[in-house]
């Protein structure tokens, strides 16, 4: 990913569900291994019934981390992980 990239939208599709599952931040995507804040980022859940669920994050200061080995992580739970290999995590 380019590290320039403002206003994105990360998706990513459940493997059984077919959910699709994503975020969205204003920021600048860093691999820099640190957390960035930002209060206007947030997930979503589209279903395959078209329903569309919005969450924001719980707390500004840790709403996107970006770990060097090119990963994204929304929340510090984390609440939305996508790994550098297509793997994904919701809680």
């Amino acid at each position: 990913m380019d590290d320039a990239v403002a206003d994105y939208i990360v998706l990513a599709r459940g493997a059984t569900t077919k959910n699709l599952f994503g975020g969205y931040s204003k920021t600048c995507m860093s691999y820099s291994g640190s957390w960035v804040n930002d209060n206007s980022a947030f997930m979503f859940k589209l279903t395959s019934t078209g329903s569309v669920t919005k969450y924001p994050v719980s707390e500004a200061s840790v709403a996107v981390y970006f770990p060097e080995d090119g990963m994204i992580q929304f929340g510090d739970g984390p609440d939305l992980k996508i790994a550098a290999d297509g793997g994904t995590s919701v809680s």
